[in-house]
């Protein structure tokens, strides 16, 4: 769990200053046909683990600079939870298209559902990782791209870290491009769960995933320079 990294890499994230913590967002509400809603709601507990988790990054870290979110109201709920329904903090929350609704890889909304709905989310994913190109939807490096040029630029302008909330549909992606290190849960990618990217003291970048750091410099680099 991300939070376990954090914990692990504390003093590795004090000293880099600058970071981002990319997060799936938190428990939602499942039908007892398990069928799930793309605009279902947190379940409670979903609230409660979010409150929690904000409580451990307060006792780690002094507040965060940035809590960028998916418009996709379960994404806002969670980052609500997180700042714990302050609502000076809740002035800070950003919703962001680059994190959902529609994201950074559906360019047709109705038409990347059906892919969704049809395949499953992770056969989309696994589709996307061999670079097939879905309907209504970018390839893996030009939503990966996108994605990136918002860290990069969010890096460049955070004091302290940030947090973006989204969805197993870009978190999974991202972690299995930059790291290769990724295997499923029941729920995919466990709520709550994601990687932190940041820059090192040589501004070269890096991330943290499952209890590892990764040197991600070229990985970004070739996204940048590729076409």
């Amino acid at each position: 769990m991300i939070i376990n990294d954090i914990n692990k890499f504390h003093n590795v994230l004090i000293k880099q200053s600058k970071f981002i913590l990319i997060v799936r967002h938190a428990e939602k509400i499942i039908d007892e046909n398990q069928n799930e809603d793309i605009f279902a709601l947190l379940t409670r507990k979903g609230i409660s683990d979010s409150k929690k988790f904000g409580n451990e990054l307060l006792s780690l870290f002094n507040g965060t600079g940035l809590m960028k979110t998916s418009p996709i109201e379960r994404c806002v709920q969670t980052a609500n939870a997180i700042l714990n329904y302050n609502f000076e903090s809740k002035k800070k929350i950003e919703k962001s298209k680059i994190l959902g609704d529609p994201g950074v890889f559906v360019m047709d909304a109705k038409t990347a559902l059906g892919n969704f709905l049809n395949l499953g989310v992770k056969e989309v994913i696994e589709r996307q990782l061999k670079n097939q190109i879905l309907p209504g939807m970018r390839d893996l490096k030009n939503g990966l791209q996108m994605l990136f040029q918002e860290i990069s630029n969010d890096l460049e302008v955070i004091k302290s870290f940030g947090i973006y909330i989204t969805h197993d549909a870009i978190v999974i992606p991202l972690i299995k491009y930059l790291t290769g290190d990724f295997k499923y849960t029941e729920n995919l990618i466990d709520y709550l769960n994601g990687i932190i990217v940041g820059k090192n003291e040589n501004k070269e970048y890096f991330a943290i995933w499952n209890g590892k750091l990764f040197d991600i410099d070229k990985k970004i680099n070739s996204l940048r320079f590729s076409h």
